[in-house]
């Protein structure tokens, strides 16, 4: 399979769009750590990869909320569009990558980011 090549300032926007959920979970300060590496695929264990975990110790998301995060317009922010992480998936998903999240209620949430090598 041969993939476009990394479009900078698409990755940017998601990168932009995931640290400004994170620093919004955190209404009262916290941790934002952002963290690279290399490493396997979730679902794809023989392809190697690039990863990019942003990870936040805000509000956490609800579990009745989980899989509704990428859905285009779900937001449970009060002025939020709703459009940041769907935009964000079918960015990543158009460069041959997956995008995770895990989260525990009050205590955070991890995105990652896996882009082929």
């Amino acid at each position: 399979m041969i993939l476009p090549p990394l479009d900078p300032d698409l990755i940017k926007e998601v990168l932009w769009n995931l640290l400004l959920n994170a620093v919004q979970a955190m209404p009262e300060a916290g941790e934002l750590v952002v963290a690279t590496g290399l490493g396997e695929f979730p679902d794809r264990s023989s392809q190697r990869c690039v990863c990019i975990a942003i990870r936040d110790s805000g509000v956490g998301i609800a579990p009745s909320d989980m899989e509704k995060l990428f859905d285009p317009f779900f937001t449970t922010k009060p002025f939020g569009t709703g459009l940041g992480l769907a935009s964000a998936r079918r960015i990543i998903e158009a460069h041959g990558g997956t995008i995770t999240v895990q989260s525990s209620p009050g205590k955070g949430t991890t995105v990652t980011i896996f882009l082929p090598l």
